[in-house]
């Protein structure tokens, strides 16, 4: 008896598609990502899946042990929509990879920490407009790939402080507020380890809002950026007086 041929046949729809009532569905294409992959709710939900893939990447200040400078005499104390924390800019060509932001993690290290400080507040802006910084100075920052097997490149762009506040454009009437968060309700200590977790999947473990050194985690909406946007990640220490905000980090993403 002959073999039957079969043709599976897919629907690449990276939106959201229309839902079905419950029952039997046939002759409807199944969803396809945009790799032709399927998608079935995942066994195994975590990170190491991207990182096979290839499609993960890491960002870190170059040196362990050798601080960053936010602010020169002293820091940033309010919120102001044109002086950035840190910048990431999708670099694609249009119509190409989408940028998913994980996790940032700061951890207040060297030299003082910025005097008379009450709490430690961030925020979240993307936006479809140049958000280069046209004033002051930022580092920008190489990506790596969390697969050593691969040397697959990162389309993002990262830019931090490197010792005054740098100014940037004003955002635009599309950009999006899609995060606000304190990331601890007392002054800044050295050795304090600040974490925005982007859309966990699990509500993180708090840290509390001590007087005391320790870890604080927060969480904000899951983002996404298409080539050639930006976010704007804002962190500002109200009642800060002197001394700058000095740190090191680390910066998790995907790119597909």
């Amino acid at each position: 008896m002959p073999g039957i041929d079969t043709n599976l046949i897919g629907w690449v729809q990276r939106n959201l598609p229309s839902p079905k009532v419950d029952g039997i569905v046939d002759s409807i294409p199944w969803r396809a990502g945009r790799y032709s992959e399927r998608y079935v709710l995942s066994p195994m939900p975590t990170r190491q899946l991207l990182v096979d893939e290839g499609v993960y990447f890491a960002i870190t200040n170059p040196t362990p042990g050798t601080k960053i400078d936010y602010g020169s005499a002293g820091t940033q104390a309010s919120f102001s929509d044109t002086v950035p924390f840190m910048l990431v800019k999708n670099n694609d060509n249009p119509g190409g990879k989408r940028l998913f932001l994980d996790y940032v993690k700061v951890i207040q290290i060297g030299g003082t920490a910025p005097a008379t400080t009450t709490s430690v507040q961030a925020a979240v802006k993307i936006d479809n407009i140049n958000r280069q910084n046209t004033a002051g100075t930022l580092t920008q920052l190489t990506p790596v790939n969390a697969n050593m097997g691969l040397i697959v490149g990162s389309i993002s762009q990262w830019f931090v402080p490197a010792g005054a506040v740098a100014t940037i454009p004003a955002s635009s009437g599309s950009a999006r507020l899609v995060g606000r968060a304190m990331l601890k309700g007392g002054p800044t200590l050295l050795l304090d380890e600040y974490t925005i977790m982007f859309g966990p999947q699990d509500v993180p473990p708090m840290g509390g809002y001590l007087t005391t050194v320790s870890s604080y985690i927060t969480r904000m909406p899951p983002l996404a950026l298409d080539p050639q946007q930006w976010a704007v990640i804002y962190l500002w220490l109200p009642g800060g007086a002197t001394n700058p905000f000095s740190f090191e980090f680390e910066i998790g993403q995907w790119e597909r």
